[in-house]
């Protein structure tokens, strides 16, 4: 019996490594997508891992799912839902952070999502959502929805190590300080405690350079290509070392010289147009077999064909020709078709161009210390870097072959946790150290809290959160405004009053005018600090609409230079 106990429990020590050696030392690295979420653990005994997800998936995708009863749903579940409920589905969300409302980066959201559940926060310059109505009525900006996709992360790492609590997240190379911002501050509504960030970039050389030796200093050239924009960094990398015997554990000084965006370049636009490419085809195909209806009024044909977007993407990026067959996508109606390489390349005409694919990396190599001959490696990184055309034409510019040593889709968030390992101390990783030629962005200190039952305070009761930010001006300078708008007209009506004598028409139009101002201060003095300065504008103009008789009356009366 005892030997049968020895033999079960080395059997269950094999079987569950995970278990037992991760502690709860260990850190999470977050890398929130436009299009995937990716989770990677480092503890003190491991090596980076990726953390599956609840299909035992590597990747999940960056997409939500708001049910009207029920617990949020994320990735697959979100997908699946996405057909018979687009109101309340949202995919890549990730670009509309920090961004204002008049961003064309909104426009091309709003033309692909349904406008009814989005509506303008003038309190922060930024679109919004919202659910139900009245009481019910919930609303959520792009922070709050990041940072449940940051939850959902550390739900993920919880899996492995139940006391997770730290982590590094991935910054794209492409944010400004204000997207920045809005990214940690959906970090800090996750309650996540982070402690690093890294660019994108950066965090793909730390992965390259993790396991090699550099015996002297190497200029190397990362270039990503993503959903949203394509980027390019000019890195040098080397192992700061006394004696000069540089080994596989040496420290490692990665210095980011220089980096550039491009956001003329987005792989967004590409699935917008292969999606317009297969409705049209399959509107041309059901053509008098169909009531005259286009397939975009079914949102479950239409979820169908996104999912089929994302396959054609990745056939073409090896292959010619792509063969789609959907049965049954609307009315019983089977719909196939061949998508070319050629098609694909026609249709983002726009954005594959040479002079937008290498804009990152000539703006760099214009100003870099060292020429292109100094380059050991011109790394790609991305799903969109396996786009051929992309390939043959930073092949051209390298004039090399391209490096392809990286897992385009995971070296990111991988080096990202190679980073946390280091700065954790843990004794399997390198030290490694990161400088900028540019000055870090540094945060200001906003968190929002959460009340009891864990939800998001609600957005009435954000008054002195918001005086903390500086887009609050915009409503207090409206009040402001309106107010002065106000003294205004009672000062020239009380003028008008004094001077009114025995016209009885101009009586009556100052006593009319007097019931107005009375009406607007009540209505005033029921405003708080959440009403929004369209408010108060629209209020100002039906104002000086009431009162403008009299004031023309007034002028009539031989004072044409008093004006309100």
């Amino acid at each position: 019996m005892s030997r049968c106990l020895l033999l079960c429990l080395s059997v269950l020590s094999v079987c569950l490594p995970n278990v037992a050696a991760v502690s709860s030392s260990s850190v999470l690295a977050i890398e929130i997508g436009s299009e995937w979420i990716r989770v990677a653990i480092a503890s003190s005994t491991h090596f980076p891992e990726i953390v599956l997800n609840h299909q035992s998936e590597r990747k999940t995708p960056a997409m939500i799912y708001f049910k009207e009863n029920g617990p949020l749903a994320f990735g697959d579940a979100a997908w699946s839902a996405l057909g018979k409920y687009p109101t309340r589905v949202f995919p890549g969300l990730r670009h509309l952070l920090g961004v204002p409302a008049s961003s064309p980066l909104v426009e091309e959201f709003l033309n692909g999502s349904n406008p009814d559940s989005i509506f303008t926060d003038y309190f922060r310059d930024s679109h919004a959502f919202s659910f139900g109505e009245g009481n019910d009525e919930e609303r959520y900006t792009p922070e709050d929805i990041i940072s449940m996709f940051f939850k959902f992360a550390l739900s993920l790492g919880r899996q492995v190590d139940p006391a997770i609590s730290k982590c590094v997240y991935v910054v794209p190379t492409y944010f400004d300080s204000t997207q920045k911002q809005a990214l940690r501050e959906a970090a800090d509504l996750a309650k996540l405690e982070v402690i690093a960030e890294i660019d994108e970039l950066t965090a793909v050389a730390v992965e390259y350079a993790s396991g090699r030796q550099f015996s002297t200093p190497e200029h190397l050239l990362f270039f990503g290509a993503g959903a949203h924009a394509i980027s390019a960094a000019l890195i040098r990398i080397s192992s700061p070392v006394k004696d000069g015997s540089v080994t596989s554990s040496s420290p490692l000084l990665i210095e980011v010289l220089d980096s550039r965006s491009d956001e003329r370049f987005s792989a967004f636009q590409f699935d917008r147009l292969l999606l317009n490419l297969l409705v049209n085809r399959a509107d041309e195909a059901f053509k008098g077999r169909r009531r005259g209806e286009s397939v975009r009024k079914s949102s479950r044909a239409m979820s169908r064909l996104m999912r089929e977007v994302k396959s054609i993407k990745e056939v073409l990026s090896t292959n010619q020709i792509a063969s789609i067959s959907l049965d049954e996508l609307i009315d019983g109606l089977t719909f196939t078709t061949k998508v070319s390489r050629q098609d694909f390349e026609t249709l983002a005409a726009d954005s594959l161009r040479a002079e937008v694919i290498l804009s990152p990396l000539e703006s760099i190599m214009k100003d870099a210390p060292v020429g292109l001959s100094d380059i050991a490696e011109l790394e790609l990184f991305g799903g969109s870097s396996r786009i051929p055309f992309v390939q043959q034409t930073l092949q051209q510019y390298f004039n090399r072959r391209l490096g392809q040593h990286l897992n385009t889709d995971e070296a990111a968030v991988t080096g990202a946790a190679y980073y946390a390992g280091s700065i954790s101390k843990y004794p399997r990783y390198r030290q490694i150290t990161i400088l900028e030629s540019k000055p870090r962005w540094k945060r200001e200190a906003f968190v929002r809290p959460l009340d009891t039952d864990g939800r998001y305070v609600a957005q009435d009761r954000l008054k002195d959160l918001y005086k903390k930010e500086e887009r609050y001006k915009m409503a207090a300078q409206a009040r402001s405004n309106f107010e002065s708008r106000l003294f205004q007209v009672q000062d020239q009506m009380s003028e008008f009053e004094s001077q009114v004598g025995s016209d009885s028409k101009l009586a009556m139009s100052v006593e009319k005018v007097k019931q107005v101002l009375n009406q607007v201060e009540d209505w005033l003095s029921m405003q708080t600090e959440q009403t929004l300065p369209e408010t108060y504008r629209r209020k100002r103009d039906w104002l000086d609409k009431e009162v403008k008789a009299s004031v023309d009356l007034w002028k009539q009366m031989n004072q044409p230079n008093d004006e309100l």
